[in-house]
């Protein structure tokens, strides 16, 4: 079992690289979409995700996949406070794959987890 320190240190890893990522790329702290895009990467590692002009580097797409694994959680936007919070990666998977699906049949992505 992590402990507490060790988990809130992992905890600002991840937000800190997945901005670092969104700034380096898009000079936007925190670009709409993130999540979805940097999960894309996370996905299809070792293979390069383009994102803006150039591919991610695969030591921070391979940091971000490791984190939200050892974590088991995963960030996002919350519109409504403003700012990025972490979810449970498992609620975080049942989004994405909706929003796939909603994407893949023309339909509005939600962010929303299915209950």
């Amino acid at each position: 079992m992590m402990n507490d320190r060790i988990r809130r240190s992992l905890r600002k890893r991840l937000l800190s690289l997945m901005e670092e990522v969104s700034e380096d790329h898009y000079c936007a702290g925190w670009l709409n979409g993130l999540e979805y895009r940097l999960w894309q990467a996370a996905l299809q590692y070792p293979q390069p995700y383009k994102f803006g002009v150039e591919a991610i580097e695969e030591k921070k797409v391979e940091e971000l996949k490791g984190l939200a694994e050892e974590l088991q959680e995963w960030a996002v936007w919350d519109d409504q406070a403003g700012e990025e919070k972490l979810i449970p990666l498992k609620d975080w998977k049942r989004i994405f794959a909706a929003s796939k699906t909603a994407s893949d049949s023309g339909e509005e992505k939600s962010d929303e987890p299915e209950t």
